[in-house]
């Protein structure tokens, strides 16, 4: 099993919690680890709307001042880097 395997499981659990548990703290946290993955696999657009949920929604998570920073980032690196 692959840390690539591992984190494909991780967006079905994820994913799992933000269906069921939508105003969730949890659901919140999911947004930001979704992110986390997406920004790694190179899926930019899917990684930017997870750190903006997490950043809209109403509870104050650890996670929060880290999705902020990741989508400033994403979004101040239009391009390739080249």
């Amino acid at each position: 099993e692959t840390a690539m395997d591992r984190r494909e499981a991780a967006l079905i659990y994820f994913d799992k919690v933000i269906e069921s548990f939508p105003s969730t703290v949890w659901a919140q946290r999911s947004h930001f680890y979704r992110g986390m993955i997406m920004m790694e696999r190179g899926d930019r657009e899917e990684a930017v709307e997870s750190f903006e949920i997490v950043l809209e929604g109403p509870k104050e998570i650890p996670e929060r001042e880290e999705a902020a920073s990741a989508l400033e980032s994403l979004q101040g690196g239009v391009g390739d880097g080249e």
